[in-house]
């Protein structure tokens, strides 16, 4: 359910995208993935407060995931600073 609900995310279908993660969260509640999933999910529905709330317990359960949220690259600068 939780690549249904990815692929329904990328197409637009957000609200379907919410009903799959939330099944998918019934069967595994601590995948930090599909935690941050559904926040996008509620973000783009503009329900932001509980969006955020899913986004911190999705880095709760999984705290490498802030790479997805853009810190990869972040992450990536840091590195070549400390090379140089």
């Amino acid at each position: 359910m939780g690549n249904k609900g990815t692929s329904l995310l990328c197409l637009g279908r957000h609200e379907d995208a919410l009903k799959c993660f939330d099944e998918a969260l019934k069967r595994d509640p601590d995948d930090g993935r599909l935690w941050f999933d559904k926040s996008v999910a509620l973000q783009q529905l503009g329900r932001y407060d509980e969006a955020v709330q899913c986004f911190g317990t999705a880095l709760r359960l999984d705290p490498k995931l802030v790479k997805y949220q853009g810190g990869e690259k972040e992450e990536r600068r840091r590195k070549e600073k400390k090379r140089k």
